[in-house]
């Protein structure tokens, strides 16, 4: 089970995308087993993540600069 912290971010994300909420906490809790971060190293990482260096490449230039300060994308494998 989410906290409520989590729920409520979900909720965000759910409305900001014209989602179901319903339908976007399934597929979390399903993928996620409940656990949204895991921490590693000191440091809370999202439990579900795409391969940073793939997501990099995706990206047009002026978001991947946002991706890589936040430490989603990087033009590493493995990073």
């Amino acid at each position: 089970m989410f906290t409520s912290r989590t729920v409520a971010a979900i909720s965000e994300i759910a409305q900001g995308r014209n989602i179901e909420l319903a339908a976007l906490l399934a597929v979390t809790e399903v993928e996620s087993a409940g656990v949204i971060f895991w921490r590693v190293n000191g440091e809370e990482l999202p439990a579900i993540r795409i391969e940073g260096h793939y997501f990099d490449r995706l990206l047009p230039s002026n978001k991947r600069a946002i991706a890589r300060r936040k430490r989603l994308a990087s033009p590493k494998d493995g990073a």
